[in-house]
């Protein structure tokens, strides 16, 4: 229930966050074991535009292009936005903050 949660208050962030931009935004929570197949059955029943994915909130092993991002740029339903926190690499030099992935 605290992973539902937590999923709640991110959606309501980009409700929110929508809405100040002016833009129309449909949000939902799925409860799925194959979100990506569940993210592409769900974009194609409404007709959606685009699919905005941010790993930001995502598990470690989500954090970069993970599996469901890989699913979704696979099937491209519509037009799809990845939105990835970087992390310092390995070399230690500076990388910018935020990383968009458009397809």
């Amino acid at each position: 229930m605290q992973e539902e949660a937590q999923g709640r208050s991110v959606l309501e962030s980009a409700r929110i966050q929508a809405r100040r931009a002016g833009i129309k935004i449909h949000t939902g929570l799925i409860r799925t074991r194959n979100p990506g197949a569940a993210l592409v059955e769900e974009a194609e029943r409404i007709g959606c535009e685009v699919i905005y994915w941010s790993t930001i909130h995502a598990p470690a092993d989500e954090q970069r292009i993970g599996p469901t991002a890989a699913y979704l740029l696979g099937k491209r339903p519509c037009r799809v936005i990845i939105e990835t926190q970087n992390r310092a690499p390995l070399n230690g030099t500076a990388m910018p903050e935020r990383d968009l992935a458009r397809a």
